[in-house]
């Protein structure tokens, strides 16, 4: 439209089209459990309780000097305090604590956590 290649009106369809259905995926994924994971990613589990789920390392092409060099990045000195490593939504990657409190935790929408964890482990 800027380098008035396409007429105004055409690309003003468009742009409107993008929006109205990038605002009818939005509305299905918060209706629906099932279109939410269809349509939005999840964050994925790289380590768990001491265990490197190596099978969500290899799809994500994350090595092990790089869980290494986040747990280090994060302030941990111990291997054995981290609980999780998580490959976000947006690339990052996370690394979260054990903790001695039995409330919600921050991995509780990496679900079904124990069901996903107990599956990957046992094809490692």
């Amino acid at each position: 439209m800027m380098l008035a290649i396409v007429p105004i009106i055409e690309g003003a369809i468009v742009l409107f089209l993008i929006i109205l259905l990038q605002y009818i995926f939005a509305w299905t994924a918060r209706l629906s459990r099932k279109m939410e994971r269809l349509i939005n990613a999840v964050p994925s589990l790289i380590f768990y309780d001491g265990e490197f789920i190596e099978k969500t390392m290899s799809r994500e092409a994350i090595t092990k000097g790089e869980i290494f060099s986040t747990i280090r990045n994060s302030g941990i000195d111990q291997i054995d305090d981290v609980k999780a490593v998580v490959m976000e939504l947006n690339g990052q990657i996370t690394v979260v604590r054990k903790s001695k409190g039995n409330g919600t935790s921050s991995l509780d929408d990496i679900k079904p956590l124990e069901k996903r964890l107990n599956t990957t482990l046992k094809k490692i």
